[in-house]
């Protein structure tokens, strides 16, 4: 492994790498024993650690038994539930991940692209420092009803099973299913009707032969099943403005779906020359700064007919300079650089907009010109020897 992989790194950690770039149950090994050492569990005072149902936690026979020996409790969560059983899902993935953005954005502002690996210990290190506090962890732990213990922390919708894979007549199956109850028209040592019908076509069985005066009502009315409540999502707004709800009829602009109204976006692409050389399937271009990758991508295959294969953008800071007068600093405004890649296949060289030879010709036809009008000044001047050559006449 490259030493520079850890250059940035949180104190006190290890960085170690795999071929496929996914945890094994080698680097389990390695994390169990690097936690052991800093937690210093024992026998007598055993430490529990709650883990997903990833193979290499749970198939692991030598992280078991080094778990054992030193105190460690495994408890391994159900399939599909570490997004309300594990704290880190709950409280700490979500802002980690923000914080690492926040970290990169700032990253590719004061430097040239791309980020590569040697990077990433130093970014996660910021995102780290930031995301994983106390206050975050004792969160994650009370959420999921770990500690404090909090065996109703959920409640009855999030034990819905899902029903997008049951067939379409269920629900219209579901609904049939009545109860027939009494009128009260009728005699009270009448006996009570009940009427199941499991399908449509099935006859309704009954209790009483004569017919009688019933109301029919569905199951759902009396015991609804419990459903889970949609979340409002809120937009927060820097400033001293609060958060407040926005619920638009129709959005203003959906990415990869079909407009629902016309949106006109300053979008605009300036084709710019490399200051450096770069590979002849790259074009270089300053957009505007409203425009992503995937706006860049969409505007040059719908208008402009080329096929593009990846976008990476950066900003670049404007320039500063002294301002003539008092001498303010002046700062240029910042720009938005695009580098496009186009197909292997495919090349891209920037136009001589001023070929050298056109260049030459010019400086030359100037040259021949000067010559003659100076020749001409001699012939007029013959007569009158130390004439100035502002004078003329």
């Amino acid at each position: 492994m490259h030493p520079s992989l850890k250059f940035g790194a949180p104190p006190g950690s290890i960085v170690e790498i795999s071929e496929t770039g996914y945890i094994n149950t080698e680097l389990f090994i390695k994390w169990l024993k690097h936690f052991i050492d800093y937690v210093k569990p024992s026998v007598e005072k055993k430490v529990l650690l709650v883990l997903d149902g990833h193979t290499t936690h749970s198939k692991n026979f030598e992280a078991l038994q080094l778990a054992r020996l030193n105190g460690v409790l495994l408890l391994q969560l159900p399939g599909h539930t570490t997004h309300r059983l594990q704290p880190l899902d709950v409280a700490i993935f979500k802002p980690f991940q923000t914080y690492y953005d926040e970290a990169l954005s700032k990253w590719l502002q004061t430097h040239e692209p791309p980020v590569t690996q040697f990077q990433v210990s130093a970014l996660l290190s910021e995102a780290y420092s930031r995301a994983a506090t106390v206050s975050n962890a004792l969160s994650g732990f009370k959420a999921t009803g770990i500690w404090p213990v909090d065996r109703n922390v959920f409640s009855d919708a999030d034990f819905v099973p899902t029903n997008i894979h049951l067939p379409a007549n269920y629900l219209n199956e579901l609904e049939e299913t009545l109860v027939t109850l009494p009128s009260d028209n009728e005699q009270e040592c009448q006996e009570e009707e009940f009427a199941i019908v499991p399908e449509k076509n099935a006859a309704t069985r009954s209790l009483n032969a004569e017919p009688s005066k019933s109301i029919r009502v569905i199951i759902h009315d009396i015991s609804p099943l419990p459903r889970p409540t949609a979340k409002q999502r809120k937009r927060w707004i820097k400033g001293a403005q609060k958060s407040r709800d926005f619920d638009f009829e129709y959005p203003l602009y959906q990415r990869g779906n079909p407009q629902l109204r016309v949106f006109l976006p300053n979008f605009w692409m300036k084709l710019v020359e490399p200051v450096h050389q770069q590979p002849n399937n790259i074009v270089q271009f300053i957009v505007s700064t409203e425009m992503t990758r995937y706006d860049i991508k969409n505007y040059l295959e719908k208008i402009y007919n080329v096929s593009v294969v990846e976008v990476k953008t950066r900003i670049v800071s404007g320039k500063t300079k002294t301002g003539q007068g008092r001498g303010f600093i002046i700062k240029e405004d910042d720009h938005k650089l695009a580098y496009v890649t186009l197909p292997r296949e495919q090349s891209f060289k920037f136009p001589d907009l001023f070929p050298e030879e056109e260049k030459i010709l010019d400086d030359n036809k100037s040259m021949d010109e000067a010559k003659q009008g100076f020749t001409k000044f001699l012939d007029r001047t013959k007569s009158r020897p130390g004439l100035p050559g502002w004078f003329s006449y």
